[in-house]
Order: structure tokens, then C-alpha cells, then sequence
């Protein structure tokens, strides 16, 4: 019989303990954003943040909450899996790249819940200034048969910004005010494509929303950035959640 020293197994343990650990902390989403709001015991200390980042002009920074870097802009153009963070008020910063003690580009003081999910969003506004918004993912599961959506409105001077189907007359959801939320809208199920439409009838412009659809039973968060006041083309930023089973 060969004997496996106990140093070595206690060094695999650990080994294995850390990729468990690494797997929870930083969920990957798909690249549609896909992820499951997986339930976290109350009172843990930790919520959970994930990261979407259009910025152009500073896509060379990186993104801490305190001293804590949590994700680098140049890989948060998708939205990023989420991260566990301390369950506090800190501030959320933009820093150059690789400078953690760098000068604070933006930055927004924020207050985070035990076991809650937060995206945070980074655009630039018409005047190249970057934004940094903190948003609370919690929210209930809709209804039976039922989807449930949201816009978020980062396409400056893009007011307002609405979804819609092809075919369709009504709009399915929308936002009036830059910088904002909508707030959570109960929908039917839609197959096929989906637009949204910002600005007016005159200098509207029109955006495809990424694969589409809307599926019953999901969460869905719509980020609308770019435009022609910004320095990039309208698009949209799709994010598809699972609602945990006990809100």
C-alpha cells in the first residue's frame, strides 16, 4: 500500500478548498449575462456585486470597493459573474489600471445588505465625465407564466429609451430619465427579436437587443448605453437572472 504523506493532504485539501471557495465567490455569467441569484444565508457579512462597464475614453481602470479591487473595466464590457464582497458602506472607485493607490477617477459611497446582489454600471456621460452606478438586483419572482424587466437608461441625451417587439405597437417597458432605473415591469413571455428605441420621434435611433426574447420565470435588466452623443453606437447590454427561491 503506497502512503500518501499528510502534508500533501492537507495541501490538496486546501488546494480544493480554494477552488470551491473561487467558484462561489465569482459566478460566471454566460455571455448573454445569464446567472442564478443563488440564495446566501442572513447575516453572513458578504453581498454580492457584479460589474458592466461602457466606458471608452477610461476603459483603463479598474474597479475597487474600498481598498478591495473587485474587477478590471477592460473585461466588464459583458457583464462580469459576481464577486462576494463585505456587507458595508464603502466607496465603489475608479482607478487607473494596475494603481491602487492612484488618483479616484469617479467613485460612489455606497451602503451593501447581508447576502443581497448589486450590479454596478459604468458609462461616460455627453461630456466624456465617467458615471458609476450602483443598482439592487433583489426582487421577487414574477408571477406564473410571467417575466419581469427593467431598463437601465446610460445613452446620454437619449430620452426616453423604450423596448419593444418588431410587430408590436406597445412597448414592453421603458425609461425616461437618463442615469436611472426603471422599475421593475411584469411582462408576457415574447419570442423572436427584440429593439429599443431612444430618444424622440425625430432623432430617435434604434438598437437590437442580444439574442433576444423573453422567457417566463427570469429576470431581465436591459442596459442601454451609447448613442450619438456618446462616443459609441447605441446598443444595449442584455442580463438574464434567476430569481433565488427565497424572496
Amino acid at each position: 500500500m503506497v502512503r500518501i504523506p499528510a502534508f500533501a493532504m492537507i495541501v490538496a485539501s486546501g488546494m480544493l478548498i480554494g477552488v470551491a471557495c473561487n467558484r462561489t465567490e465569482n459566478r460566471a455569467s454566460s455571455p448573454q449575462g445569464e446567472a442564478s441569484r443563488e440564495a446566501t444565508p442572513k447575516a453572513t457579512g458578504v453581498a454580492l456585486v457584479r460589474y458592466v462597464s461602457s466606458v471608452d475614453a477610461h476603459s483603463a481602470t479598474d474597479l475597487y470597493f474600498g481598498d478591495l479591487k473587485l474587477f478590471s473595466t477592460a473585461g466588464a464590457e459583458q457583464p462580469t459573474g459576481y464577486k462576494q464582497v463585505p456587507a458595508e458602506r464603502r466607496d465603489f472607485i475608479l482607478r487607473e489600471a494596475g494603481k491602487p493607490d492612484g488618483m479616484e477617477i469617479e467613485k460612489n459611497s455606497e451602503g451593501l445588505s447581508d447576502g443581497k446582489h448589486y450590479t454596478v454600471v459604468a458609462w461616460e456621460d455627453e461630456n466624456g465625465k465617467p458615471v458609476l452606478r450602483v443598482f439592487n438586483d433583489e426582487e421577487s419572482a414574477p408571477d406564473a407564466g410571467k417575466a419581469k424587466v427593467r431598463i437601465i437608461h446610460a445613452a446620454p441625451k437619449m430620452e426616453p429609451v423604450s423596448l419593444y417587439a418588431p410587430g408590436h405597437k406597445d412597448k414592453i417597458a421603458g425609461e425616461s430619465r437618463f442615469s436611472t432605473a426603471s422599475t421593475w415591469q411584469e411582462v408576457d413571455p415574447i419570442a423572436g427579436a427584440l429593439v429599443i428605441r431612444a430618444g424622440d420621434e425625430k432623432n430617435g435611433v434604434h438598437a437590437a437587443v442580444p439574442a433576444g426574447g423573453i422567457d417566463a420565470g427570469k429576470l431581465y435588466t436591459f442596459v442601454v448605453q451609447g448613442g450619438p452623443k456618446s462616443a459609441e453606437k447605441l446598443h444595449v447590454v442584455r442580463m438574464v437572472d434567476s430569481p433565488s427561491n427565497t424572496q
